[in-house]
């Protein structure tokens, strides 16, 4: 298990940096695996997180979630790492 790449899920918030606000790329908890990503998704969503990432590492790629204008559907758009 320590040899194997996890899945990680990361969301775009807002931070203080050197008193000007930047937009940081944060870690969301979860257990490494594709149904705990797939969860952590489905809760960003509801959420309504405006730009959130899923990193594949085993296969290289890279979902992001890019939420639209309309503020109801979500662009997904997958590249490689």
């Amino acid at each position: 298990m320590a040899t194997e790449k996890l899945v990680t899920v990361k969301k775009r918030v807002s931070k203080l940096v050197k008193k000007v606000p930047t937009l940081v790329l944060v870690d969301v908890k979860t257990d490494g695996t594709v149904d705990a990503a797939l969860k952590a998704t489905e809760t960003l969503k509801k959420q309504g997180v405006s730009y959130f990432e899923v990193q594949y590492p085993t296969t290289g790629t890279k979902r992001t979630f890019k939420k639209l204008i309309s503020g109801k559907s979500y662009e997904i758009k997958s590249t490689g790492i």
